[in-house]
């Protein structure tokens, strides 16, 4: 059925080690779709594959990197639930991999399991060293706990949101080119301008971003610098 759709060939003949191929990424595309649109039997394609991946292979490394893609990868899955059992099972088996750890932390961070995720930012740290994914998360649980915990005085809030900020900006002195970064720095400082009206912090952010963009010349840097421009428009017109 799927002769010259999809094709195998050797990686490692003598260990038995093979790859699979399609002929066009849109037809593997469509081959996913409609053969695994059943989401029970996606999960389980993407279990029999974890299952037998072998990390000592880089192109094996390269496909658990390719399944935490959140459009093509284990994000298919609707079931946040799932998507973590996963991730989890990824981290298992290649503990080195960056990707399923980072995707695991926003995932709690999304679901509201703080602690879960601040848990895995310790474990992240203590086995690999930091980068700019991980900041940017760090500072996201912080974000969100400003946002949404219970019982915590508009002080206490300002003051999350600062050591957020703080973080942020440490940050990007090691990665001054993580869009990423740039932009959570200024919905902090939107965030900051929602609880107090100050605009010092989104003011400081959004000059280091036209101060990057001046210096890589990142087209992408432009169009964020819109984006968060009308985003602070649309708050002091409609919040103050």
């Amino acid at each position: 059925m799927l002769v010259g759709i999809v094709s195998e060939y050797d990686i490692d003949e003598s260990n038995g080690i093979y790859g699979w191929r399609g002929r066009h990424q849109v037809i593997s595309e469509l081959i996913l779709r409609y053969k695994y649109h059943d989401q029970r039997d996606l999960y389980r394609l993407y279990e029999l594959v974890i299952d037998f991946i072998n990390p000592s292979y880089e192109i094996e490394r390269m496909t658990i990197n390719e399944l935490c893609d959140i459009y093509t990868g284990v994000g298919r899955l609707q079931d946040r639930q799932q998507q973590n059992v996963l991730y989890r099972k990824m981290i298992s088996t290649a503990a080195s991999l960056r990707p399923p750890r980072h995707r695991l932390i926003y995932n709690l961070i999304r679901s509201g399991d703080y602690d879960a995720a601040a848990n895995e930012i310790r474990i992240f740290e203590k086995e690999l060293s930091k980068d700019a994914p991980l900041l940017r998360y760090k500072a996201i649980l912080l974000i969100e706990r400003a946002k949404t915990v219970t019982g915590l005085m508009r002080e206490d809030r300002l003051a999350i949101l600062a050591d957020a900020a703080g973080l942020v900006e440490k940050g990007l002195d090691q990665y001054p080119a993580d869009k990423a970064l740039h932009r959570t720095h200024c919905i902090i400082g939107i965030e900051v301008m929602k609880l107090s009206g100050r605009w010092d912090i989104y003011d400081k952010a959004l000059n280091r971003l036209r101060g990057a963009e001046e210096q890589y010349l990142d087209p992408e840097m432009g169009h964020l610098i819109s984006r968060m421009t009308a985003r602070a428009d649309g708050l002091e017109d409609n919040e103050f």
